[in-house]
């Protein structure tokens, strides 16, 4: 079921669940600014014994103290089958995204991440203002050219702290500069 909204004048009602009480309390403030209706609670525990009725949407944290997001994401799946829910992450790998959206998550979201980034993964979209995230080529760029200062520009040594053969870090350098 999706809950997009049916006209602008309907409220969704979110349920943060974040041990970071200062980041839980920006997320509440910012969508209580356009109008939702929002709370927060620093463990899972909390937010079931306290918050009554079926939240529209869960915004949820991978890391809680004395808790792990995907046992979380377990049983909130069980207790609100119908609630869309987007993880927050500051340790994101693939392979948590992957169990997460298995589990029943809409989305994962990179912290840091603006109300803007977070509200698009429940619509599956990229924020405007989001980063743009560097492919592995330009990583991989990166990488070379910051071990080649430390090295003084040095091939060999860079090559040898790469763990590259001289040669093949030399065709990389010619490769990028054509």
């Amino acid at each position: 079921m999706s809950v997009a909204k049916k006209n602008t004048m309907e409220q969704l009602s979110y349920l943060i669940i974040d041990d970071e009480r200062d980041l839980a309390e920006r997320i509440v403030s910012a969508l209580e600014k356009r109008g939702e209706i929002a709370s927060s609670y620093e463990s899972s525990s909390e937010a079931f014994s306290l918050h009554s009725g079926e939240p529209d949407r869960i915004i949820l944290d991978l890391r809680l103290k004395g808790e792990f997001g995907l046992d979380v994401l377990r049983e909130i799946r069980s207790r609100f089958p119908d609630t869309e829910i987007v993880l927050l992450t500051g340790y994101g790998s693939m392979e948590t995204a992957v169990k997460a959206m298995r589990l029943g998550a809409k989305n994962v979201v990179s912290k840091p991440a603006s109300i803007d980034e977070i509200l698009a993964a429940f619509e599956d979209e990229v924020a405007e203002n989001s980063p743009e995230y560097p492919t592995l080529e330009e990583l991989e760029w990166e990488h070379i050219q910051r071990v080649l200062v430390e090295n003084n520009w040095n091939i060999s040594r860079t090559a040898k702290e790469l763990g590259l053969h001289r040669r093949s870090l030399q065709r990389k350098l010619a490769a990028r500069e054509n």
